[in-house]
C-alpha cells in the first residue's frame, strides 16, 4: 500500500548520495576481475586452508603461553591480597581483569607483527611481478582504469590477511572470560589490525608500481615501513625530548595533556600501531571513564586516544601511497594526453578528390 511506503531521500541530497556511493564502491570491489582471479587461485588450493589452520594453532599456543605467564606473575603478591582475591564476593577481581586485558593486548600485538611481515610481502610483488612476467602491458590495455588495477591488486593481496585476522578473533575473545575487556576494545583491535594491513599494503603497492623487480620492491617496502613506523617516530620523540626537556619525559597517564609538547610526541608515537594498542589499553585500565576513542583529565575534557590518532594518520598514509601508485601505472602521462589532444589528424582525400587527381589519357 502507498501509505506504508517509507519516504525516500531526494537524489540530490547528501543523504541520498551516500548509500549509492557505498553501494557503488562495494559493487566495484565485488566485480573487480583482479580480485576474483586472485581469490579463486588462492582459495581453490589446499595451501590457503593449511596455512590458516597453522596460524590459528600457533596463535592459540602463543595465547596459552602468555596466559600462563601472566597468571604466574599475578601470584606474586602479598598474603592479604591473595586472601582478598580468593574469598571476595566479587566475581571480577582487579587481578583477573588485568589478566584478561594483558592477554588481549598480547594477542593483538602478535597479529600486528604478523601483519607487518605479511602485508608488504603479499602486496609488493603484485605489479612488479606483472612487469617481470611481461604481462604488465597486457593489463594496461584492458578496460580497467588505473585506480581499479591498484585497488584490485591491493585487496586481492590482502584478502587472505583479512581472513587470518578474522580467524584470530575467537582466540582474542577468550579474554571476555577473564574480564577487563569490553566489546569496543575487541572491535578497536580488529579495526587497527585491518587498517595496519591496508596501510602497509598501500606502501607495498606503491613500491611495486614504481619498481621493475619484485625483489627491489620488497626491499624498499620493508625499509620504508621500518623508517616510517619504527625508527622515524623513535628518533623524532628522542629529538624532541632532548631539545625541549633537560631530563627524559616520563609518560604518566595523569600528565598526557599538560602541554603541547607531550601531545605532539603522542601524535608521533601513535604512528606505530603496537604503541597505539598498548597505550590505549593502559589508558582504559587507569581511567575508568575513558573509552577507546576519547579520554580526558577532567569529565568535560575529550582528547583523542592513541588508537584514534593512529586511524587518522593511517588514513592519510593510505590515501597518499595509493594516489602515488595510481600515478605510476597510468598508461598515458598528462604530457602525452595533451599532445594527443592538440595534434590534428592527417587530412584524408575523399573519393571525388581522388577522381580529379587521376592522370589524363
Amino acid at each position: 500500500m502507498a501509505g506504508n511506503v517509507l519516504p525516500q531521500p531526494k537524489a540530490g541530497t547528501r543523504l541520498g548520495k551516500l548509500p549509492r556511493l557505498i553501494g557503488g564502491a562495494w559493487q566495484s570491489l565485488r566485480h573487480n576481475p583482479i580480485i576474483i582471479k586472485e581469490l579463486r587461485h588462492r582459495m581453490r588450493s589446499w595451501h590457503g586452508l593449511v596455512d590458516l589452520a597453522t596460524f590459528s594453532i600457533l596463535l592459540s599456543g602463543f595465547g596459552l603461553i602468555m596466559y600462563n605467564t601472566y597468571q604466574n606473575s599475578n601470584r606474586i603478591y602479598s598474603y592479604r591480597s591473595y586472601i582478598y582475591n580468593v574469598y571476595t564476593s566479587n566475581a571480577q577481581t582487579p587481578r583477573s581483569q588485568e589478566l584478561g586485558s594483558n592477554y588481549f593486548v598480547a594477542i593483538v600485538v602478535a597479529q600486528l607483527f604478523l601483519a607487518c611481515m605479511l602485508a608488504p610481502s603479499f602486496s609488493a610483488p603484485t605489479i612488479a611481478g606483472e612487469k617481470e612476467r611481461q604481462t604488465y602491458d597486457i593489463m594496461l590495455v584492458t578496460l580497467l582504469r588505473p585506480r581499479d588495477i591498484v585497488v584490485g591488486k591491493l585487496f586481492s593481496s590482502l584478502a587472505y590477511l583479512m581472513l587470518v585476522t578474522i580467524a584470530g578473533v575467537p582466540i582474542a575473545s577468550v579474554a571476555f572470560l577473564m574480564g577487563g575487556l569490553g566489546p569496543d576494545q575487541l572491535i578497536a583491535g580488529v579495526v587497527v589490525i585491518l587498517v595496519t594491513g591496508l596501510s602497509l599494503g598501500a606502501i607495498g603497492i606503491y613500491w611495486s608500481s614504481a619498481m621493475n623487480r619484485s625483489v627491489t620492491a620488497n626491499r624498499n617496502a620493508f625499509i620504508n615501513i621500518l623508517l616510517l613506523y619504527f625508527v622515524g617516530p623513535l628518533l623524532i620523540v628522542y629529538a624532541l625530548n632532548v631539545a625541549f626537556q633537560p631530563t627524559p619525559i616520563s609518560f604518566q597517564f595523569s600528565t598526557y595533556a599538560e602541554n603541547n609538547l607531550k601531545d605532539a610526541m603522542m601524535w608521533v608515537s601513535s604512528v606505530n600501531p603496537m604503541y597505539a594498542i598498548v597505550d590505549t589499553n593502559e589508558i582504559l585500565k587507569n581511567r575508568p571513564g575513558s573509552n577507546v576513542l576519547f579520554f580526558g583529565n577532567t569529565p568535560k575534557e575529550f582528547l583523542f586516544t592513541p588508537v584514534t590518532r593512529f586511524l587518522f594518520i593511517s588514513s592519510g598514509i593510505i590515501f597518499i601511497y595509493l594516489w602515488q601508485a595510481v600515478s605510476h601505472i597510468r598508461p598515458l602521462r598528462p604530457e602525452a594526453q595533451r599532445m594527443a589532444k592538440t595534434s590534428k589528424p592527417a587530412k584524408t582525400t575523399t573519393s571525388t578528390e581522388a577522381k580529379t587527381t587521376e592522370p589524363l589519357g
